[in-house]
């Protein structure tokens, strides 16, 4: 019988049957990882330290007169993986998921070069993955999922040639995910979900023919995910792609989409809010895709007020909060939500070429007085006149205002406070409730002609133009159609 020491007090009394040399050395390493990871509470600790072969201690396999597999998944080990793991060079296959092991990988374990699988699913890990994990050019299975792992993914990792899994899910990994990942032309599986990561898709994830399981939801990923392509050769029954709950947007998706079957599980809904700008008197969002194929539903405190297809602009006719919803007709699974905005500019509508309205402070006071700007946000004082009444009250009171007045700004000082401001928009649409002649007042809601400085909005129908006509924008909606006669001209200014 052969005495070894372990630790102060502890004397572990083991028979070594014909061991000499390395499984000798190997046999000291797996008591210490029993004596230091909880082995007396172990699950399964069946002749561990006992006088019975190594091959007879569960989850431990031999090969060749070393340890080659250790196989302790869900055994309730507990606290750090000692350093001398990285002893057992005759490694191949180390599996310890499913524990309480706590600590950070240590850096010994790149030693194991021969080693095909690393799992430690489902500890309590910490720190960083070594740099040197790319020592581990045997490795086919690295899976570090479900710890608390942290730091920016090495780029070492794209050394690994011969991965086919790789699984880092349910960590606190920052940053981009790195393009050496596209090296890994072997890649079968990849888990990159539950993160931090940001930035884009990177382009050589091209290179990633077989990649048939991906996994990269729940992380504030952007860009182009159609970068990931299809698999070359399908190894799984049933190939899956989830990038739900990132930051992106239609970009890429239409692609995605169309190239099904090769992908029968595709989930990517629904993703982070839109932020909506303002520009203007306008508010929009960026909602990747084909614009033609998105369609824009808008909201005012909660309410649908307008739908437009292919069109990502809105231009707010009264105070309050907006929001918008979008989706796309390829990629139909989607809807995009934006976030909230309250417009600090309200869009007033007037009919050419003169119009009438009334414009009510959205703040409450003592002192009122409303400004104008032509647009270069210099406001100056207003005074009554015959286009303007009441300036020192709640309402302003606009008359027989000009359509050169296009895109003046108003608001009111209340008590030294600034308004939003109102923006001037001349509007005139075809209603066609006459004929089709586009110089027939009848067939205008404002019963007159559009001129120069006018947007023209033709929502259905068709319009014949048979003299020079202008006007200032003309959108015309699906389905509608405008014709403009053999030597007429029709000058749109924007």
């Amino acid at each position: 019988m052969k005495k070894i020491f372990l630790g102060i007090n502890i004397l572990i009394p083991i028979i070594i049957f014909g061991q000499t040399g390395d499984l000798h050395s190997d046999s000291l390493v797996l008591v210490n990882l029993y004596n230091n990871n909880g082995g007396p509470n172990w699950k399964n600790k069946t002749n561990w330290l006992s006088n019975k072969p190594l091959s007879t201690w569960p989850g431990i396999s031999l090969l060749n007169g070393r340890v080659s597999e250790i196989y302790l998944d869900d055994n309730n080990l507990t606290g750090p993986i000692p350093a001398s793991i990285g002893d057992l060079t005759g490694l191949n296959n180390l599996w310890l998921s499913y524990n309480n092991l706590t600590g950070s990988i240590p850096e010994s374990i790149t030693n194991l070069t021969d080693l095909k699988t690393l799992d430690l699913y489902n500890n309590k890990l910490t720190g960083v993955i070594p740099d040197s994990i790319d020592m581990l050019k045997m490795l086919t299975h690295l899976i570090l999922g479900k710890n608390q792992l942290n730091g920016s993914i090495p780029s070492s990792l794209g050394n690994l040639n011969n991965l086919k899994v790789l699984v880092l899910s349910e960590n606190q990994f920052t940053g981009d995910i790195p393009s050496f990942l596209g090296n890994l032309i072997n890649l079968v599986s990849l888990s990159l979900n539950d993160n931090a990561l940001t930035g884009d898709i990177p382009t050589s994830f091209k290179n990633l023919n077989h990649l048939n399981l991906i996994y990269i939801q729940n992380n504030q990923l952007t860009g182009d995910p159609s970068f990931i392509n299809e698999p070359a050769q399908i190894t799984f029954p049933y190939p899956e792609f989830f990038i739900e709950n990132n930051k992106f947007t239609f970009v890429g998706m239409e692609k995605i989409v169309a190239r099904n079957p090769y992908l029968w599980v595709v989930s990517h809904s629904p993703q982070a809010k839109i932020s909506i700008r303002q520009t203007t008197n306008k508010i929009s969002v960026s909602a990747g895709g084909t614009l033609s194929n998105n369609t824009y539903n808008w909201y005012k405190d909660g309410i649908l007020i307008a739908t437009n297809i292919g069109d990502s602009t809105y231009a707010p006719k009264d105070l309050g909060i907006y929001s918008v919803a979008v989706t796309n007709k390829i990629a139909t699974q989607l809807t995009l939500y934006s976030d909230s905005i309250v417009p600090k500019i309200i869009t007033k509508e007037l009919c050419n070429p003169v119009g009438n309205t009334v414009l009510s402070s959205p703040l409450s006071g003592t002192i009122y007085q409303w400004q104008y700007s032509m647009g270069d946000a210099n406001f100056i004082n207003l005074s009554d006149n015959s286009n303007y009444t009441n300036t020192n009250s709640a309402s302003l009171q606009l008359n027989n205002i000009p359509s050169s007045l296009y895109g003046y700004q108003y608001r009111c000082v209340v008590d030294g406070i600034n308004s939003s401001i109102y923006f001037l928009q001349f509007t005139n649409t075809w209603i066609g409730i006459n004929n089709s002649s586009w110089e027939n007042p009848a067939n205008w809601d404002c019963g007159t002609i559009p001129d120069g400085n006018t947007d023209v909005v033709i929502n259905s129908g068709t319009i014949i133009v048979g003299q020079n006509a202008n006007c200032r924008t003309l959108t015309v909606k699906p389905g509608a159609n405008v014709t403009v006669t053999t030597g007429v001209t029709l000058s749109i200014a924007h």
